[in-house]
């Protein structure tokens, strides 16, 4: 249906302070093929499912990982001996292909997250 819910990703705090979680960087490992990330500022709708919106929601923000990230953005805050919660949701463009959606598409990903200590 073009709608990507992925699971929740689960932040354990085991430390004695809290701490702040943010996106470092996220990557595509081919940006020429496969899957493209797409800004949401930028329409899916004649495009077809091989392009993207991914959105990364924390308690504190919700990162576009079609932009390009220069610095951390935060995503949450875990208290010490605390739980945070992560969420991965996206769309895909509408526009049928037949070659992509007989075939798919693949891609691999690489997403780095800052971890310190709350200020």
């Amino acid at each position: 249906d073009g709608n990507l819910t992925a699971g929740s990703y689960t932040v354990t705090n085991k430390s004695s302070v809290d701490i702040t979680v943010s996106v470092a960087s996220f990557s595509e490992s081919n940006p020429s093929s496969g899957i493209t990330v797409k800004p949401k500022s930028e329409s899916l709708d004649r495009l077809d499912r091989s392009n993207l919106h991914l959105n990364l929601i924390g308690d504190k923000n919700s990162v576009d990982l079609g932009t390009k990230i220069t610095t951390p953005i935060k995503l949450l805050d875990v208290n010490s001996s605390g739980v945070g919660i992560i969420q991965l949701n996206g769309e895909a463009g509408r526009e049928k292909s037949s070659i992509v959606d007989k075939n798919g598409v693949s891609e691999n990903f690489s997403l780095i997250l800052s971890i310190k200590k709350k200020n």
